[in-house]
């Protein structure tokens, strides 16, 4: 079973490799100027402590010149973000657009009956929602990894530069992070499953509604189809707000982290 599960996992990742490699050079872009962000964040730490120390001494040149310096560097990192911004949306569009232009000029080639054994909303899930986010996936994973290790290296170096023992403290802590987010793992994509399929339900349920919504007003079944549909939107809240939450105090931690890291 896991072996097969594998092998899946192994034929989607080289077919989606082949549909990104006309965009590769727009996302090593990204991924240059995500890890020039990052550095220029460990830079601007820096930089302020020099700002501080030169304001505290009373070296009135130092701090015009630091001042500067700290200018600089945001207007750098402004630019840099958007930049990133810019490339990011444009390269989300085009690749978003050929991925449901190849599912829809394929899904005609495909066997019928395996076709129509998937009930229109789920079709539409997966088309909209599901190649939203693995194109995000897709350009988004990669830079920020990278950004990630930049920022990691960056507070790291920082640390050792200022106390030794602080920066041993910072790896393990980091390494711990790290096993914990392998562990986390199934749980997040577990939760982004469940999440997919009770939207697929309540995008089903809304297109059955709308189809037969003559039926519905004859029969006078409105308040139990709404009592059905309250169920289904109410499960589907329910699981978009765990991910959301999950993913919220996540990124607020390492955060944080990083944070304590520069003040330090």
């Amino acid at each position: 079973m896991f072996s097969k599960l594998k092998t899946e996992n192994k034929d989607v990742t080289q077919w989606l490799k082949s549909r990104v490699r006309p965009y590769w050079g727009r996302i090593i872009v990204l991924i240059i100027i995500n890890a020039l962000m990052s550095t220029i964040v460990a830079i601007n730490a820096y930089i302020c402590r020099d700002l501080i120390d030169s304001a505290v001494a009373g070296d009135r040149s130092k701090l015009i010149k630091v001042s500067v310096a700290v200018v600089l560097v945001v207007f750098v990192h402004l630019f840099l973000r958007l930049a990133y911004q810019l490339i990011n949306s444009r390269l989300h569009i085009n690749i978003e657009a050929d991925f449901r232009t190849y599912f829809i000029s394929n899904i005609f080639n495909k066997d019928y009956l395996k076709i129509t054994s998937y009930h229109s909303g789920d079709i539409m899930t997966r088309f909209s929602s599901d190649v939203s986010c693995v194109v995000d996936g897709m350009i988004t994973l990669l830079p920020t990894v990278i950004g990630l290790v930049f920022r990691i290296v960056s507070a790291f170096l920082a640390l050792f530069w200022l106390d030794k023992k602080l920066a041993v403290l910072f790896s393990a802590l980091g390494i711990a992070a790290f096993i914990v987010a392998r562990l986390m793992r199934n749980f997040l994509k577990n939760l982004y499953i469940k999440t997919q399929k009770t939207e697929s339900k309540v995008r089903s349920f809304t297109q059955e509604i709308i189809e037969n919504i003559l039926v519905v007003t004859v029969f006078d079944a409105s308040q139990s189809v709404t009592s059905k549909f309250k169920e289904l939107i109410g499960e589907h809240n329910k699981n978009k707000w765990n991910r959301a939450g999950f993913q919220s105090v996540a990124t607020t931690l390492m955060s944080l982290g990083f944070r304590f890291a520069y003040m330090l």
